[in-house]
């Protein structure tokens, strides 16, 4: 039996919500809750909100930034596993993990447990907020690994559909992935 995935929102102020989703400044926000001890809602708990925000990343960027991340930390548990056995295996969807998920499958777990407002934003305008951003201990991708995963046949048209509709813009999360869902 598979584990249900928590649902954890931070509280920045007494009116700013922030959804982390990985490999979209998730190591640099939960460093910033850490030190600066943010709230943390957790699934039920984020009815709590009224607007979440959800920073958003250039799909493909963020799938392979996700699957090298991926890579890396099941290679860390196992030095035999191999790169290509690897990419095979998501490609033919024996594997999935949070670090490439489609965001739009985050919107989703997010949207079991809250019925109020989603505001979309850039990943870039987290510098704003966190200007000090750091990420998971991961070596610098190669351009040859880039390419590699840049050419695996994984749906992001979802995702694609959020970065060029939805980016700067609040709708209700419920409305949002209906209509996302037929799309």
């Amino acid at each position: 039996m598979s584990k249900i995935p928590v649902v954890k929102v931070i509280q920045f102020t007494s009116t700013a919500f922030i959804y982390p989703i990985f490999k979209n400044g998730y190591t640099s926000l939960r460093n910033y809750a850490e030190r600066n001890k943010c709230k943390i809602l957790l699934n039920e708990q984020v009815n709590r909100c009224n607007t979440i925000t959800v920073y958003i990343r250039e799909p493909m960027e963020r799938f392979i930034s996700g699957v090298n991340t991926y890579i890396y930390f099941e290679q860390e548990k196992d030095p035999t596993i191999e790169y290509d056995g690897i990419l095979n295996k998501i490609e033919n969807k024996e594997v999935t993990d949070e670090h490439f998920m489609t965001q739009f499958d985050w919107i989703k777990r997010l949207g079991k447990y809250f019925d109020f407002w989603v505001e979309f934003v850039e990943v870039k305008e987290l510098k704003n907020l966190i200007p000090d951003r750091g990420g998971p201990p991961v070596p610098k991708i190669t351009e040859h690994q880039k390419k590699k995963i840049s050419k695996l046949n994984f749906d992001l048209s979802k995702d694609y559909i959020i970065w060029n509709q939805w980016l700067n813009k609040r709708e209700n999360v419920k409305d949002f992935i209906n209509v996302l869902s037929k799309a």
